[in-house]
């Protein structure tokens, strides 16, 4: 029988916040193709690989490719241009 030491959280809860290359896309809200495209293309986060079969992503990997696509974004740094991008395809 395998004991859970952190209270309250799933068997498989990672406690250094470590996410799967699936979890992640999950995450960011986006398919696990274009996760692996974009880490393929070296535009992903940094990935700690445990083994050939097992990637993961770190909370600090993950902010900083946020802070990466928010500045790849058009419409980071014109919030009005882009609520009217928003409201135009509604």
């Amino acid at each position: 029988m395998t004991i859970n030491k952190t209270a309250g959280a799933p068997p498989d809860h990672d406690p250094f916040g470590f996410l799967t290359l699936g979890e992640t896309a999950k995450w960011a809200r986006i398919s696990l193709r274009t996760f692996q495209r974009e880490i393929a293309e070296g535009r992903g986060p940094d990935i700690v690989r445990i083994s050939k079969r097992r990637s993961f992503t770190t909370p600090a990997g993950r902010a900083a490719w946020v802070q990466r696509r928010m500045k790849r974004s058009k419409y980071v740094n014109d919030p009005v241009q882009h609520q009217a991008a928003r409201e135009h395809t509604r």
